[in-house]
């Protein structure tokens, strides 16, 4: 289970680097786009590591939720 976890957070990190690199190298936003993402990372750079760490298990209960439901929607439809 440990080697599992190891594997999804190791793909999750170089997936989010790579897509953050491919935005910032890209133009695909305008100069003010750009901006504003890099205020809303700043902002949340100075949390404290419990509050990421509890941020992402919320974050991550609710995408879990989300691919749990939908399959359920689906069979009554």
């Amino acid at each position: 289970m440990l080697r599992l976890w190891a594997v999804v957070l190791t793909a999750n990190l170089v997936g989010t680097f790579l897509f953050a690199l491919a935005i910032g190298r890209s133009s695909v936003f305008d100069a003010h786009t750009y901006q504003c993402l890099a205020e809303i990372g700043a902002l949340h750079m100075g949390a404290g590591f419990g509050t990421v760490l509890m941020r992402a298990i919320f974050a991550g209960w609710l995408i879990a939720l989300m691919v749990w439901l939908l399959p359920a929607r689906n069979r009554r439809a």
